[in-house]
């Protein structure tokens, strides 16, 4: 059965289309946003912990956030370069969670509050679940924008 060559082409963007928004898809599961999230929590939080327990417990809550990240590299599906503007995305939400991180931590510390990284870090967690669905548009529109460039 042949196609006409409009017909096949139409079935190549459409299928190009499902494997952006699969890929895209992969990487913003709920589980591993929750995750991340937890994750970032602990290697936040354990500062508040006495020494020698705020590094060991912060080193291995990075440990972590590397491992996952590996594992979600290696079952993923669908693979790709990331482009400039992905990146640029990713980096925009690194540097606004690290923000909030910082903000809340000045906050904590100016209010006198007892365990400032505590409170800092469950701010963190919380913005980076609530924030997950924002940063995940942007990251499809990032990729679409560079495949349509391409």
């Amino acid at each position: 059965m042949s196609y006409p060559p409009e017909a096949s082409l139409d079935h190549i963007r459409r299928m190009q289309d499902r494997t952006r928004d699969e890929y895209v898809r992969q990487g913003f599961t709920r589980r591993s946003v929750i995750a991340v999230a937890i994750a970032l929590f602990v290697a936040v939080a354990s500062r508040d912990l006495p020494n020698p327990w705020d590094g060991v417990v912060s080193l291995l809550a990075a440990a972590t956030l590397v491992t996952m990240a590996v594992v979600n590299v290696q079952r993923a599906r669908i693979r790709r370069r990331a482009g400039r503007l992905e990146l640029g995305v990713l980096a925009g939400a690194a540097a606004a969670l690290l923000a909030v991180l910082l903000g809340a931590q000045a906050l904590t510390e100016a209010l006198d509050l007892p365990a400032p990284y505590t409170i800092a870090g469950a701010a963190v967690a919380l913005l980076s679940v609530a924030a997950a669905p924002g940063f995940r548009r942007a990251y499809a529109a990032a990729i679409w924008r560079e495949d349509r460039a391409a």
